[in-house]
């Protein structure tokens, strides 16, 4: 059976928890600069994200408004910088909506060429507990010359 290459590494850092003045909460990265890497740099396209807020006392979560910016790095320098706003519709009596999609994040032509990405969100409202939801990452990724991956 053929080992899978890693072309790019994600991680997440707590960065500050509190409340009431939450600002840059969780700080995640997404890298091509990681020991034995063979890719040089990539092109980020997109993302789905979302916020909620839940509770200690329940299991349940409910949508809520957030902001996630994502920054964009090449050679250590900063080359690009975007902030997205997840908006939940209200329901009725302009409570939150209790399930909501997620938004869709088009990242602009400058992340067409980074080694690394990283995200702050801000904005979380009214709870003890947050929670920001990142999925479906599409990149195309460039190897180093004489890099190679296959499945």
């Amino acid at each position: 059976m053929r080992s899978r290459a890693v072309l790019l590494s994600v991680s997440h850092t707590l960065v500050r928890w509190g409340k009431p003045s939450r600002t840059s909460l969780i700080a995640w990265q997404i890298t091509s600069k990681y020991p034995d890497s063979i890719t040089d740099h990539f092109k980020f396209k997109s993302f789905y994200f979302g916020c909620v807020v839940t509770n200690v006392a329940t299991v349940a979560s409910v949508p809520s408004t957030c902001s996630v910016t994502a920054n964009g790095f090449r050679n250590g320098q900063q080359v690009a910088t975007q902030t997205f706003k997840f908006q939940p519709p209200k329901a009725l009596l302009g409570l939150p909506a209790l399930s909501t999609n997620m938004t869709h994040a088009v990242l602009a032509s400058q992340f067409g060429n980074v080694d690394k990405v990283t995200f702050a969100a801000d904005g979380f409202t009214s709870s003890t507990l947050e929670a920001v939801l990142l999925d479906n990452f599409a990149y195309d990724v460039y190897l180093k010359k004489g890099g190679s991956f296959s499945y």
